[in-house]
C-alpha cells in the first residue's frame, strides 16, 4: 500500500504514533481483494442506469495485520468501508 493510498483511504492512521505499527505493516503491502460488478439495465431506454461495485477489503487486512483490534483501528475513521465503498462527508 503506498503512502498515498494510505493518505486518501486511512489519513487518521498518519496524525500520530497510536498506529505507526499498522502503517509500518501496510506500507508497500499489496492487497488483493475479491469483488464483484454489477450492472443495472433499463429495458426501456436499452441502457446501463446504475452500476454498483463491492470488494472484500476485510479479509486480506486481516491476514496482514493478524488480529481484529488493528483492523477495527484500520477502519475506524476511514474514509472508505470494508467493503471499498467511499466515505464522503466524514
Amino acid at each position: 500500500m503506498s503512502d498515498a493510498s494510505m493518505k486518501s483511504a486511512f489519513p487518521h492512521l498518519l496524525n500520530g504514533t497510536t498506529a505507526s505499527r499498522i502503517v509500518t505493516k501496510l506500507q508497500g503491502q499489496r492487497l488483493e481483494l475479491q469483488g464483484s460488478v454489477r450492472l443495472y439495465w433499463d429495458n426501456a431506454i436499452s441502457r446501463v442506469v446504475s452500476i454498483q461495485a463491492q470488494a472484500d477489503m476485510m479479509t486480506p487486512l486481516m491476514q496482514l495485520l493478524e488480529n481484529v483490534d488493528d483492523v477495527s483501528l484500520v477502519f475506524a475513521h476511514a474514509l472508505i468501508t470494508p467493503e471499498c465503498n467511499l466515505e464522503l462527508g466524514n
